[in-house]
């Protein structure tokens, strides 16, 4: 029996401390995501260099830099957010 493929998408602004520690379980997990993307929504903190070097060291991270903050939902299902990454993928999306 094959893993199950698994995908986590994160949206962040202005929360850098948050993102560590999101990030930092998700690599202690079991099974890690096979891609992780975080949809950077233009925050103005150290998020953007802090995920450049993060992404230089690994290779399942996807970085997606908004240029203008346009929220959770608009950051998971706008125009140039996660979903426009995978044609194929089925992905379930809620904004608590």
């Amino acid at each position: 029996m094959s893993s199950p493929r698994i995908c986590a998408v994160i949206v962040t602004f202005n929360r850098i401390g948050e993102l560590k520690k999101t990030l930092d379980s998700l690599f202690r997990q079991t099974l890690v995501p096979e891609h992780i993307i975080i949809i950077n929504n233009n925050s103005k903190d150290r998020t953007r260099e802090y995920l450049k070097g993060l992404s230089l060291r690994n290779k399942n991270l996807i970085v997606i830099n908004m240029k203008e903050n346009t929220g959770g939902a608009g950051g998971l299902c706008g125009r140039n957010g996660s979903s426009s990454y995978f044609d194929e993928l089925i992905m379930g999306l809620v904004n608590g």
